[in-house]
């Protein structure tokens, strides 16, 4: 599991993406679902990446997966604003 001020930072990353994009989801409750199970599962912060790739390609729902590519691309610009490089 991932070390409790990284999973707090991990958190906080995935907040902002999604107040962030929250304008532009149709299935913002699943969003946040998603985000929460990947964040139950991650145990390293960089890992979360491929575990919403890994949603991305699960998901038959095209407006779902739309949905979390633009989550995506919200955290990602999140995460360099942080950290100054892409996940």
């Amino acid at each position: 599991m991932v070390e409790e001020k990284n999973l707090n930072l991990l958190k906080q990353l995935v907040f902002d993406a999604f107040m962030e994009s929250a304008p532009y989801l149709q299935n913002l409750e699943w969003i946040k679902n998603v985000c929460f199970k990947c964040l139950d599962r991650v145990e390293k912060p960089e890992q979360l990446k491929s575990l919403l790739e890994e949603e991305v390609k699960k998901e038959e729902d095209r407006f779902k997966k739309v949905d979390l590519k633009i989550f995506m691309a919200y955290f990602f610009r999140e995460w360099r604003k942080r950290f100054g490089y892409k996940p």
